[in-house]
């Protein structure tokens, strides 16, 4: 809205979901991560 000036149902957006989509895991989990995202865990990997 700050940028366009516009409110954002004119905008023609449907609504969020009330439930996030996905599957949530662990941050804390060093595997999962590595095995999620393995190329940002090859590059800023512990």
């Amino acid at each position: 809205e700050q940028l366009t000036g516009a409110p954002l149902p004119a905008l023609g957006l449907p609504p969020e979901p009330e439930v996030p989509e996905g599957t949530p895991f662990p941050l804390d989990d060093e595997d999962e991560l590595s095995a999620r995202y393995p190329r940002l865990w090859e590059r800023y990997g512990g």
